[in-house]
């Protein structure tokens, strides 16, 4: 929580509004988010109480949704796996969803708290009936239309994913301890990290942590 703290404080130029952190930890996960910017939404003891040592972590500038803690990211969704348990996962989002309205009524079994596009990007997920949670991530990406990249923590592990089109950054770091994904490598400086590669448009990429190692997926669509 401390890296992952020190490195949306580089991305503070971003965003202003709100600030969160999600971590995982022996599949438990754990989140915290506050109103205004990093330092301010976030104490020390919120700080001690994400346990773990992978994470997410968002700024975020209200563009679609209210200006309201209920639409800080990371936002939480619940997983059905196939054994019927729930699992949360978290996700922080970058860009706006298009045809939103259209996808809803395509998706009648939908009802969605929409007071951000991103709570339909977790619907969807919750919603889908897949056995796991990799593939409902897959289900979902490949109805999403617009311009976006989102990371997800599930369990112990990060899905970053970036749409077809690119048009939203998403970059892959890495340091001696830590595999690291953002939408700007200023965010690797403070970790003692460097940029490595590119999320490629059309493509996500899981980081496990044990192994530690990551992936490419691509996104395929219907």
């Amino acid at each position: 929580a401390e890296d992952l703290y020190v490195a949306i404080i580089k991305l503070q130029h971003r965003a202003h509004d709100m600030a969160g952190i999600a971590t995982s930890y022996e599949n438990e996960t754990y989140c915290e988010r506050g109103m205004g910017e990093v330092a301010v939404a976030f104490s020390r003891d919120k700080l001690a109480r994400l346990k773990g040592s992978i994470g997410i972590g968002h700024v975020r500038w209200t563009t679609v949704g209210d200006e309201s803690i209920s639409n800080a990211h990371p936002i939480h969704g619940v997983f059905w796996n196939k054994n019927t348990f729930p699992e949360d996962f978290y996700i922080g989002h970058n860009g706006q969803l298009t045809q939103q309205n259209v996808l809803m009524e395509r998706f009648s079994d939908y009802q969605p708290d929409v007071t951000t596009d991103t709570k339909f990007i977790a619907a969807l997920i919750s919603s889908s009936g897949k056995d796991t949670f990799e593939e409902a991530l897959q289900y979902a990406c490949s109805i999403l239309k617009g311009t976006y990249s989102f990371v997800v923590l599930y369990r112990n592990t990060v899905y970053a994913v970036r749409d077809t089109t690119g048009n939203r950054p998403l970059v892959l770091g890495v340091n001696g301890n830590a595999l690291m994904v953002s939408s700007e490598t200023v965010a690797f400086n403070p970790l003692g990290g460097h940029y490595i590669d590119e999320v490629n448009p059309g493509e996500i990429i899981k980081i496990t942590q044990t192994p530690f190692d990551y992936c490419r997926i691509p996104i395929r669509q219907v």
